[in-house]
């Protein structure tokens, strides 16, 4: 007897995923609290030691979205106001 199962690879991917977070989700263990903890530490030392760049990404993005959408909305007032 010869069985064939196709199974779609990001079917698969999905379903794993799925699968580990309620296995790490459904049991608290000291070692996930160790994981959590140590991942919020490396976090906080890439955005202590990142800050300046990471500051100016932000005001960078923040000037870019300012200029595409208040700049418009600005000069169509100042139009307006002169009709």
């Amino acid at each position: 007897m010869k069985l064939e199962i196709e199974i779609n690879d990001k079917e698969l991917q999905e379903e794993m995923k799925v699968i580990l977070s309620r296995q790490l989700v459904s049991e608290y263990t000291s070692e996930r609290k160790v994981f959590k903890r140590e991942i919020a530490k490396a976090v906080k030392e890439v955005v202590y030691s990142e800050k300046a760049n990471i500051i100016e990404m932000v005001v960078n993005r923040a000037t870019t979205e300012i200029v595409k959408k208040s700049v418009p909305e600005l000069l169509n007032k100042i139009i307006k106001l002169k009709e």
